[in-house]
């Protein structure tokens, strides 16, 4: 993979993540509503997976009501590799996703060679669920 991601989820949206520490870390409350499962993921070679399901690394957490803050859990990705798409396409899907705040963002996104170029002209956070 070569970093940055794009993930695309039904629930969370369009999703970024500049390194494989923020791809394989999340909130417990992702994992048990199975926010990462069949989430289309594009790296900035233009490849194309998708997530089948994850393999935590330790058991979840207990949920508590009194706790402001719940640490991240760590789990691995069963992929499967898909037929790669066109930067364009991306594009396309994140500019449907995002809401930008001018249309100069919009142009800077359709200007940009790869995905690492979006992610700077935009200043999108790659940190995907954290």
């Amino acid at each position: 993979m070569a970093f940055p991601l794009v993930g695309f989820t039904k629930a969370a949206g369009a999703l970024c993540f500049g390194d494989l520490g923020y791809l394989l870390s999340c909130d417990p409350e992702y994992v048990r509503d199975e926010t990462l499962i069949g989430m289309e993921l594009f790296d900035n070679r233009q490849r194309r997976w998708i997530v089948r399901s994850l393999l935590l690394q330790e058991p979840l957490p207990e949920k508590r009501r009194w706790q402001w803050f719940t640490p991240c859990v760590t789990f691995d990705l069963e992929l499967e590799e898909m037929d790669p798409i066109s930067l364009d396409e991306v594009k396309s899907r994140l500019l449907a996703e995002w809401e930008l705040g001018s249309s100069d963002d919009e142009e800077a996104v359709w200007r940009s060679p790869d995905l690492a170029t979006i992610l700077d002209e935009t200043n999108m956070q790659a940190s995907g669920l954290l």
